[in-house]
């Protein structure tokens, strides 16, 4: 995945949430809605719903760039690019030395697909048009990785029906959900052992979250408008209905409900709850956000401007910071350098030209920079050497693609299902936090409807949108992180035997370090078990093998 916890197609870089959270979507018809509103050509939009604790939050996210339609600015950067006579016009020639990653983009298949501009060829106008209508409107969903301590999506993993929140009967099934992630067979579930595919020997790497697990649903293509209503009819339904009045819509009518059809054909062309405006800017430091909450919403939703390009957006109660990001002339930038070091490297005898050998020796380098090219493609006057000028006329075009996506880049902070549960920090979850904690998580169901979601539970996330970035960008970027957000421990911590409570038999029988013995532990018979387990509840903690006194158990091999 390039580094990045992305999906493509259906896949997690992504078409759906991927099929629900990221990928090619087509524009939703917009309702008479909630805030109504006349569509602006300066701006191309999407829907995105915030799967909230109290209910579905649905936003109308609208971006621009350079103050023109992201589609738009992209097509005409590309229309630059290809203008290799800089006449204003783009000539047949011109228009077939697409790369083949721009021509997959786009969908153009075959040379019947390029527009007939004739002799004349088209105008930088009609390549826009036409360019434009042919671009899918993507949006990546991206996570940022995070030190390992805070990376275990615990409710993911116990969200058994997929509501994005765990209920009382997840929580009590806890130990029989995560029982094959006990992989050292000790009874409890470390940090190391919940982290799906991670690699033993880079435990204290940083680590991406699931994109799956985020409460941030794509609504686009009828694909992710299906998924999406399956999601939202599991996470608020009852019976297979969900009540209109869940959908916090202004004029809804209480005993009024939803099926999953309707919910489709309501989310096809939704009323929203808020629009938010992103002014993007290929220069740094010069975009901007603006929030438009619908009349009615200030109960559940309030928005807070804390600086150029930042709001603070609280959903029941819940904080989400958003972060307008700019600067792809800066990216592209940088990319251009670090391919022109690689051009140099590879030109082993110095000609300023890359055989076809040489250019294979870059390849990788391309790829992390967004070009995926091919010699025969780029090198247009078939000379068989490939200049700098052919190599950053296909790079141009193949970073025009990168960008020509919406990237939206999520952050995960604050209290997280584990950090709740693991109530002595070490890094792990015995039985006894794993069901003593279902009772302290209620003061954590806001709505009180015996679910808990990550932003009842106090997750908070920052949400940065911008063009999209190469892989090469990215890993600098991320190589540049703040050490404290690379480094975490996931090795669990034993206290050791002398730190432990109870009678030294007790410590003995308690091979785990948790504080309990199970009856796994213990050496005697199911019968003295339950007499020393006076609660009845499966464990024998430390305060009840005291109350046996200085007389140990009738138990073989135990001694005080």
């Amino acid at each position: 995945m390039s580094g990045s916890s992305r999906l493509s197609g259906g896949g997690v870089l992504l078409s759906c949430m991927l099929a629900v959270l990221c990928g090619q979507f087509c524009c939703c018809s917009r309702a008479q809605g909630q805030p109504a509103r006349t569509p602006d050509a300066a701006y191309d939009s999407l829907t995105l719903v915030i799967v909230g604790p109290a209910g579905p939050v649905l936003v109308d996210v609208q971006i621009s760039v350079g103050n023109r339609a992201y589609r738009d600015w992209i097509s005409g950067s590309l229309a630059r690019v290809l203008d290799g006579d800089a006449d204003g016009r783009l000539a047949a020639a011109e228009l077939t030395a697409l790369s083949p990653g721009v021509r997959a983009f786009a969908g153009i298949s075959s040379t019947g697909d390029f527009p007939n501009g004739g002799d004349a060829g088209l105008s930088a106008s009609e390549f826009r048009s036409w360019f434009s209508a042919r671009i899918p409107r993507l949006l990546d969903l991206i996570a940022q990785p995070q030190p390992a301590d805070d990376a275990v999506r615990l409710a993911a993993l116990l969200d058994l029906n997929g509501d994005l929140s765990v209920s009382e009967q997840e929580m009590l099934a806890a130990t029989r959900t995560l029982r094959f992630r006990d992989l050292d067979d000790d009874e409890t579930f470390a940090l190391a052992e919940l982290m799906p595919y991670r690699d033993p020997l880079s435990q204290d790497a940083a680590v991406r979250p699931e994109v799956l697990s985020l409460p941030f649903l794509h609504v686009g293509d009828e694909r992710s408008v299906a998924d999406t209503a399956a999601r939202l009819m599991v996470r608020y339904g009852r019976d297979g209905v969900l009540a209109t009045a869940t959908l916090r819509m202004s004029g809804a009518i209480a005993e009024e409900q939803f099926s999953e059809d309707g919910l489709r054909t309501f989310l096809r062309a939704p009323k929203y709850h808020l629009v938010l405006k992103f002014r993007l800017s290929d220069k740094a430091n010069l975009s901007d956000v603006e929030a438009l909450p619908a009349p009615g919403v200030e109960s559940f939703c309030q928005v807070e401007k804390v600086g150029r390009g930042q709001l603070m957006l609280k959903l029941d109660g819940m904080r989400m910071r958003l972060l307008a990001r700019g600067g792809g002339a800066n990216d592209r930038m940088m990319s251009k350098g670090y391919i022109g070091q690689e051009f140099s490297l590879a030109d082993a005898d110095r000609s300023q030209e890359l055989s076809a050998e040489e250019f294979n020796a870059i390849s990788g380098s391309l790829s992390r920079a967004g070009a995926n090219l091919e010699f025969s493609a780029v090198d247009q006057d078939r000379s068989g050497g490939l200049s700098r000028k052919e190599l950053f006329r296909g790079l141009d075009s193949e970073q025009a693609v990168v960008s020509g996506r919406v990237e939206m880049t999520v952050e995960q902070s604050g209290r997280t299902l584990f950090s709740i549960l693991d109530v002595n920090r070490d890094r792990r979850l015995t039985r006894r936090e794993i069901h003593s904690g279902h009772s302290g998580l209620r003061q954590f169901d806001l709505n009180s409807d015996g679910l808990f979601s990550e932003l009842e539970l106090g997750t908070e996330y920052s949400l940065s949108i911008g063009l999209g970035r190469s892989e090469y960008r990215r890993a600098s970027e991320e190589m540049t992180m703040n050490p404290a957000m690379m480094a975490g421990a996931a090795d669990a911590i034993l206290p050791g035997p002398d730190d432990l409570a109870g009678p030294l038999w007790f410590r003995r029988m308690d091979r785990n370090q948790d504080g309990d013995v199970s009856l796994r532990e213990f050496p005697g018979t199911a019968e003295q078990f339950q007499q020393l387990d006076t609660d009845s509840d499966g464990l024998i903690s430390a305060a009840e093998a005291g109350l046996a006194g200085s007389g140990k158990p009738a138990v073989t091999g135990m001694s005080n």
